[in-house]
């Protein structure tokens, strides 16, 4: 409670606080109060319009309420409001919107399409162990199993005691 109100207290100090903002909706996201979350969200979208990281957190939200259409849409904006950033940016964040979105595109049947985006991101951040599991998800699905398999093996050697890399070795 003390939290809520700290976060809250600070929005109203300043409506463009983003860290204020996502800190809000991810204690309702702790509660499990998906709705809740996704309004916060959907307000900070509007006091921070075009910001990757507000648009990153719905679109997961939309993700894991299985609104899927609404979650692509949202990646989008966000991969779109990240490119457009001048200067440096935030790697983990990029990485984080291309492996969502690449995954949205995916479960949506967009294959052609995701395997774009996670080639892409595969070749900007290769060590990103999720967005490398998500590529190799992704060449399976459309029967580029060798080159799954070479990826997996090659995410093995590199995090050998990851046990979610080797099980998807296994079984593939």
């Amino acid at each position: 409670l003390k939290a809520h109100q700290q976060f809250e207290q600070a929005i109203n100090i300043s409506p463009a606080s983003v860290q204020s903002w996502l800190g809000l909706a991810n204690l309702a996201r702790q509660r499990e109060d998906l709705d809740e979350s996704k309004e916060i969200l959907l307000a900070a979208s509007q006091a921070n319009p075009n910001c990757p990281e507000i648009q990153l957190a719905l679109g997961k939200i939309f993700f894991n309420q299985n609104a899927l259409t609404k979650a692509l849409s949202v990646l989008q904006a966000a991969r779109t409001s990240i490119e457009v950033i001048d200067g440096e940016q935030d790697e983990r964040l990029y990485a984080d919107i291309l492996q969502h979105l690449g995954n949205t595109q995916l479960l949506l049947g967009h294959k052609e399409d995701a395997h774009k985006t996670l080639e892409y991101a595969y070749g900007l951040f290769p060590t990103k162990i999720g967005l490398t599991q998500t590529y190799a998800k992704c060449l399976l699905e459309i029967n580029l199993t060798e080159d799954a398999r070479r990826l997996l093996s090659r995410l093995r050697d590199q995090v050998p005691n990851n046990a979610s890399v080797h099980f998807l070795s296994l079984i593939h």
